[in-house]
């Protein structure tokens, strides 16, 4: 059994399985998870909703210090509640995608979320899982990981999320606004998308979820760290 305060992170562009490798490794190793993602979809939403798109300096930051964020469970069940209403299933909308990576550039946001993150870790072991986890906000985890995948296979993966959740855009069109979004995460000039130089990177683009986990799990237990 781990260190009940055992701090990995979980970093890689969309569509790579980090969210899915997440909340099994999470389950599987009993620590509690971060969906950093819906944090950042959430803001989005919240600036859309409230005609703050744009806003940046001071407006924005008054605009967050109002802004109350709640997390709760994983997965298809999982609620996402801003200022007391629940937003779960509209922050998956593929146009919040897009906005969370466009409002992510802005310092006022990081800034806001990285107090909420790293106060998540105090209390308790955690798998972190976003873009940013092993560079900037927890540098000192224990275990990196950063995962990725053809942009082929993202596209692949996402498109059939997609239709699942009863969206009709064409693979062609995922696979645009896939590109553009590891255009902006990668190019961005804060935090921008990148392997921590610590970090174990994996290919999964011809592995399943549980040759992923498997090897996880590997690195980890054969490490003094995580006993």
């Amino acid at each position: 059994m781990p260190d009940r305060h055992l701090l990995i992170t979980i970093d890689g562009p969309a569509g790579a399985g980090k969210s899915t490798i997440s909340r099994r490794l999470a389950g599987r190793l009993g620590l509690a998870y971060l969906d950093t993602g819906a944090l950042y979809r959430a803001v989005a939403w919240a600036l859309k909703a409230g005609g703050q798109e744009q806003a940046e300096g001071p407006v924005l930051s008054r605009f967050l210090e109002n802004l109350d964020i709640r997390i709760f469970g994983q997965g298809r069940e999982q609620q996402v509640w801003v200022s007391g209403r629940e937003i779960g299933r509209q922050i998956r909308e593929p146009e919040i995608s897009q906005l969370a990576s466009a409002v992510s550039k802005k310092p006022e946001v990081r800034a806001f979320l990285l107090d909420k993150q790293r106060a998540w870790a105090h209390k308790q072991g955690l798998v972190a899982e976003g873009r940013d986890m092993g560079t900037v906000v927890f540098p000192q985890a224990a275990f990196k990981f950063f995962l990725e995948a053809s942009l082929a296979e993202r596209s692949q993966r996402r498109f059939q999320e997609l239709l699942e959740a009863g969206h009709s855009l064409s693979l062609e069109k995922v696979r645009q606004d896939m590109s553009f979004r590891d255009q902006q995460d990668q190019g961005r000039s804060l935090a921008p998308l990148q392997p921590a130089p610590d970090a174990r990177v994996i290919d999964t683009t011809d592995l399943t979820i549980d040759q992923v986990l498997q090897e996880i799990i590997r690195i980890i237990s054969g490490h003094p760290e995580a006993a």
